[in-house]
């Protein structure tokens, strides 16, 4: 399975698993077996020499495969890293462009509402000294 990790970059994400435990013609899955047969024939030559040696060399390649895996998953975790400086970065960039500066805004508002003050109180004078010229 490959999975694209950024822009034109593409990172595997599992190992098959012939790769791990081998299949029938070599492996872990193949040496397996063999000790299997050996222990039911009572073959203990086998077993020390040449068992021994391919227990080896599966453990060598299961280490290799996690190393593998290992080294992915350091890709992985720097990937996302940058990911989330870059993320970071570019929400600093539109917070400076679109947040509104409280400052300027709270004066913006005193004023406004200063102005629709006044013209409540004028509007109020107007209308009260027409009400009382209609009344007489």
């Amino acid at each position: 399975m490959k999975r694209e990790i950024g822009s034109g970059v593409q990172i595997d994400l599992n190992e098959p698993g012939n790769a791990v435990i081998g299949d029938a013609s070599g492996g872990l899955l193949k040496t397996l077996r063999d000790i299997i047969t050996h222990l039911s024939t009572g073959d203990t030559t086998s077993l020390q020499g040449t068992d021994l040696q391919a227990l080896t060399t599966a453990q060598d390649s299961i280490i290799n495969v996690r190393a593998e895996v290992g080294a992915r998953q350091m890709r992985l975790d720097t990937a996302t890293s940058r990911l989330q400086q870059v993320e970071q970065t570019q929400t600093g960039l539109l917070s400076k462009t679109e947040d509104a500066d409280m400052a300027k805004t709270m004066i913006d508002f005193s004023t406004q509402q200063a102005v629709y003050q006044a013209s409540l109180r004028a509007g109020a004078q107007i209308v009260q000294s027409s009400l009382l010229d209609f009344l007489r």
